[in-house]
């Protein structure tokens, strides 16, 4: 009988060995590979991957900011960007009510300070009062789809697309936005839609 015991006392000893040499194995690989997805990409996917990790939007009272370090980079080889806002909580038809913001690069060029893009919150509730749903100013404009004045203004809205247009022009979808933010940073509500 002690000799099972000896004997078992011993398989147990290496299983155990064998369990932590397997689990410090696989922990120190984690530690050195921060992100393997990021490894696995193609030159430009990690450029793509890195423009989206430069992207916060804000909010205040009047209006909801885009930001990105990349701006005056980009607008030195392209000409315009679109952002893409869609509410959240409603749609018509499978359809989600979208405002698009599209600017003009010519503002950023050579202009390394001007890092935002700044969309007016009034302009959500007045596309849907405008009946070309579009406003236009000099090197801006927004339009939207599927908003109506009879109908109430959706609160609930996030930043869905980001388009960079040109000779070589890009998107990033909301997959990609929320592959590189796993954070609720483009989420944002139209508080005075409700006032």
């Amino acid at each position: 009988m002690k000799k099972w015991l000896v004997v078992f006392f011993v398989f147990d000893l290496i299983f155990v060995g064998l369990v932590m040499y397997i689990t410090q194995k696989s922990q120190r690989q984690i530690a050195a590979d921060s992100n393997p997805y990021y490894m696995s990409l193609e030159d430009g996917q990690k450029k793509k991957w890195d423009f989206v990790k430069t992207f916060l939007l804000v909010q205040d009272p009047t209006k909801v900011v885009f930001k990105s370090d990349l701006i005056p980079a980009l607008c030195e080889s392209y000409q315009m960007i679109e952002l893409k806002y869609v509410a959240l909580k409603v749609a018509y038809a499978g359809e989600n009510p979208y405002v698009k913001s599209v600017f003009s690069c010519a503002p950023f060029r050579g202009n390394n300070s001007a890092i935002e893009l700044v969309t007016q919150l009034s302009y959500f509730t007045e596309l849907a009062k405008i009946e070309s749903h579009e406003i236009k100013t000099d090197t801006q404009m927004h339009s939207s789809h599927l908003l109506f004045a009879d109908e109430e203004i959706p609160t609930e809205w996030r930043l869905a697309e980001v388009t960079v247009q040109g000779e070589s022009a890009f998107t990033v979808s909301t997959a990609e936005l929320d592959k590189v933010h796993t954070d609720r940073r483009f989420y944002f509500e139209l508080i005075s839609a409700t006032e």
